[in-house]
């Protein structure tokens, strides 16, 4: 069992260490097309984990779940699953007479149960671990976006935007660096729809007295 785990833990880790470029290009002032490369880069990463995680579920329930990071339950899935198999077989087609009919028909059907049970799990699993991977690489996008306009580097700032809202374009916060970008750069027309898209995004009112504001200053502008 132990080298069981070892092995699903090594493919784990082969399929989602991330490129070198994904983890140098936050470090520092890169360009935006730099930036999109190493994104573009990373999801190529999930998608493959995602790939080999349910690939290898449907050949033994709970590996995927080794590989989507639920070690624990993906192990003890396998060994389920491989203990009831192993009895199915055993009593059904090897030697039917060593083992009681009722005892082979539950274990073929736990085996059964077990294998569905894995499938909806990676399922449910890859679908968090998704939001989980997109919410990171939209906080960080965030985060250079903000470092590029405190340096007016504008057009760096409108890549990166580009980038984030082409992942989610309805973000929140994303649309609100886009609507002050376009307010600092003076494109008030522009500004003013990208306000009233935050304003459309903001249910809980969070930026409701900023958008106020600045829809205020951009229709005196006119």
């Amino acid at each position: 069992m132990s080298a069981l785990s070892n092995s699903l833990t090594s493919l784990q880790y082969a399929i989602a260490w991330p490129s070198a470029d994904y983890a140098r290009c936050w470090c520092g002032r890169g360009s935006a097309a730099w930036v999109a490369a190493a994104v573009d880069s990373q999801q190529q990463h999930h998608r493959a984990r995602r790939v080999c995680a349910f690939a290898a579920n449907l050949i033994a329930p709970g590996a995927g779940l080794v590989i989507l990071r639920r070690d624990a339950l993906g192990v003890s899935l396998v060994v389920l699953f491989a203990i009831l198999a192993q009895v199915a077989i055993w009593g059904i087609l090897l030697v039917p007479s060593s083992i009681p009919d009722p005892v082979s028909v539950a274990a073929f059907v736990g085996a059964g149960v077990v294998w569905l049970a894995a499938q909806w799990m990676a399922h449910n699993q890859a679908r968090r671990a998704l939001g989980v991977e997109v919410e990171r690489e939209l906080a960080l996008l965030r985060d250079r976006v903000a470092r590029a306009i405190e340096d007016e580097r504008f057009a760096d700032a409108r890549d990166l935007l580009g980038i984030g809202l082409q992942i989610n374009d309805e973000d929140l916060d994303l649309n609100v660096q886009t609507a002050r970008l376009l307010m600092l750069d003076g494109q008030l027309p522009e500004a003013r729809r990208a306000w009233r898209r935050v304003v459309d995004l903001d249910r809980a009112g969070q930026y409701r007295e900023e958008a106020k504001a600045a829809l205020e200053q951009c229709a005196s502008a006119k």
